[in-house]
């Protein structure tokens, strides 16, 4: 509990202490957006690794070398946490915007912080406002700033990944943006696991795992209704190989042979759709 107050007073001592800054950056990113977004981008890593280190996440990152540094990416995860966000956003080369609810744009000051980074709200019951904010990622893909979707929309509170909303795969479609897949293991360990007993927070080690580029340019219509599943495919796969499904009934080699689709999980009651799979993934170079 001592970890969760001393986190949540950080985070309300940062927002404050730095409002007369964030005005200076909210005014210079309307002149110069992305200056702007690189001071912004580098004022909130530091606050997102103290974070880390109150709380007690230790990051264990896989495939870093599978990041494309020449051009525009998609990025697309997992989502079990607030986690995720926090502990990607230091990692991401380049200028990377992320998707997020458009109940997050209500919240003072934190609102202002996620405008400076070139967060796309998206209201999910008008599908107007949807259609725009899919042509702001595009054009925002074509000027070279790279994007990061949840593709479930919100976090999933099981093992399972959620159903994937179409218009994520309609970004990379149109964009023909490569994508990036990215398993986030065991962070819903250190916050959400605990619920209701906020203020409790818990250490806990994270798992990031960054998948083989899925290229989208001058694919077809039916390979791009492929690619919800090729991607949650890859996704799951990742998560296997992190222990994240089945941790406790299967062990390590019957994981890597399940992800390979040579064997069963040894536990009977955890099928494939527990896992959020159709068949069992193909094996992902590390």
């Amino acid at each position: 509990m001592i970890r969760g107050i001393i986190t949540l007073l950080f985070v309300i001592l940062f927002l404050l202490v730095t409002s007369p800054l964030l005005l200076a950056l909210w005014l210079w990113h309307k002149a110069s957006p992305d200056s702007a977004w690189r001071v912004s981008h580098r004022i909130l890593s530091w606050a997102v690794t103290v974070i880390q280190r109150l709380v007690g996440i230790r990051l264990v990152v896989h495939g870093l070398e599978n990041i494309p540094r020449d051009r525009a990416l998609i990025y697309m995860g997992n989502h079990r946490s607030f986690f995720d966000v926090l502990c990607t956003l230091p990692l991401l080369p380049g200028p990377t915007s992320y998707i997020g609810k458009k109940e997050f744009s209500s919240i003072p000051l934190l609102s202002t912080w996620m405008s400076c980074l070139d967060v796309l709200f998206l209201d999910r019951k008008n599908t107007r406002e949807g259609l725009k904010m899919v042509l702001e990622a595009i054009d925002m893909l074509g000027r070279g700033h790279s994007i990061f979707i949840y593709p479930e929309g919100s976090r999933s509170k099981t093992n399972s990944m959620l159903p994937f909303h179409g218009g994520s795969f309609k970004i990379a479609g149109k964009s023909g943006a490569p994508i990036i897949p990215v398993a986030i293991s065991n962070s819903s360990r250190a916050l959400e696991d605990q619920f209701p007993r906020l203020p409790w927070t818990r250490k806990s080690t994270l798992i990031l795992t960054f998948g083989p580029a899925i290229e989208t340019a001058d694919l077809d219509r039916q390979s791009i209704r492929r690619l919800p599943d090729q991607v949650r495919s890859c996704l799951a796969g990742m998560l296997l190989e992190n222990g994240e499904v089945w941790q406790h009934e299967a062990s390590a080699r019957e994981l890597r042979e399940f992800a390979a689709g040579k064997a069963s999980p040894s536990n009977p009651g955890v099928s494939l759709q527990d896992a959020g799979l159709s068949a069992p993934p193909q094996p992902l170079p590390r």
